[in-house]
């Protein structure tokens, strides 16, 4: 069986040859790893500029199922293309919660016109029932992240100045400004200093006020604003790796890779309810207060979070690898 996953690329985030710093890169590439595992599957990944090369690649690998990684490939291409390609299985892999899918001014609309003529898949399983419950027929496939190896975790003894990470695109729904303000909460509770870092490079659905507000909100304080760009995978492992604890007490996720990046350097992290394949406590994320309090918790129990952490991945892990497997089968 051979399966296809394309992934627009552009050149908003830096040079189109570089497409692993593609969130959805990342996500595909994971995926195309584990089931190329499976007996008798091939897959690949190719990165189109625009639903146009969508062709040259389906007539290179005449692929049974080709996956196309989130909402971009206009509805009467679509159509063109299934006609092009009958033996081939069009998915449309969708990676947002419907608040996120409100600010796609087409979202619904195409989704709508995907279902008429193929299928669609949600990688959240809420998302997916809702969905389904109201008439917007899906299926469920989840992300995959590899498993981890447990190294140990030593205990963060205390410290005058802490790194914490809170990485990924600005976006009002990511929550950054009130991240801050807590981080700088935890800081002033411990007598300590804090250097929080962001991805700058990276301004999504108006976030510019947001990044505004971070850099104003560090002004004269003695804690420092790290600002850094977005970074190839491997890189940004390395940078992850060197923080002290990372946050992503985000508003709606679906999976959220950098949770699990951060788990997989052994790296604690403070989330929201809404990664809800963690149990580990949960951060409010309308009260600064409360996710200060998280933070010190989860520094305070430091080596069992990450072991926990370690041990919900591999389970979200072997979940999403029956899932799919289950699909293909099928």
């Amino acid at each position: 069986m051979k399966i296809l996953f394309l992934v627009k690329t552009t050149q908003e985030y830096g040079d189109i040859c570089q497409p692993s710093k593609s969130g959805l890169r990342n996500s595909a590439k994971f995926v195309v790893d584990a089931i190329n595992k499976f007996p008798g599957v091939i897959s690949e990944i190719e990165f189109c500029r625009d639903d146009n090369d969508c062709d040259k690649f389906l007539y290179r690998m005449k692929p049974e199922i080709c996956v196309l990684e989130a909402i971009w490939v206009r509805p009467e291409k679509l159509k063109l293309l299934i006609s092009l390609y009958p033996n081939t299985k069009f998915l449309t892999r969708v990676h947002s919660r419907t608040p996120f899918l409100a600010h796609e001014g087409n979202a619904f609309e195409w989704l709508r016109e995907y279902e008429k003529i193929s299928t669609i898949s949600f990688n959240h399983q809420q998302t997916s029932n809702d969905l389904n419950e109201i008439g917007l027929k899906n299926i469920y496939l989840p992300n995959i992240y590899p498993k981890v190896e447990w190294r140990g975790c030593g205990h963060l003894p205390n410290k005058h100045m802490y790194k914490i990470g809170c990485f990924g695109a600005i976006r009002p729904f990511k929550n950054q400004l009130s991240q801050a303000v807590a981080a700088i909460l935890f800081a002033e509770r411990r007598g300590s200093v804090v250097h929080f870092y962001v991805n700058s490079s990276r301004v999504e659905q108006r976030g510019e006020n947001i990044l505004k507000n971070l850099r104003a909100l560090f002004e004269n304080t003695g804690h420092k604003l790290i600002e850094v760009d977005w970074l190839l995978h491997s890189d940004f492992l390395k940078l992850v790796g060197t923080m002290d604890v990372c946050m992503q007490v985000s508003f709606t996720e679906t999976f959220n890779i950098v949770t699990a990046d951060c788990i997989y350097m052994h790296i604690p992290v403070v989330v929201s309810e809404c990664i809800d394949w963690l149990r580990c406590k949960k951060a409010d994320p309308n009260s600064e207060g409360h996710i200060a309090d998280i933070l010190e918790w989860i520094i305070e129990h430091r080596a069992h979070v990450v072991e926990d952490n370690i041990q919900d991945l591999e389970t979200y892990h072997n979940h999403a690898i029956n899932k799919w497997f289950r699909f293909l089968k099928r």
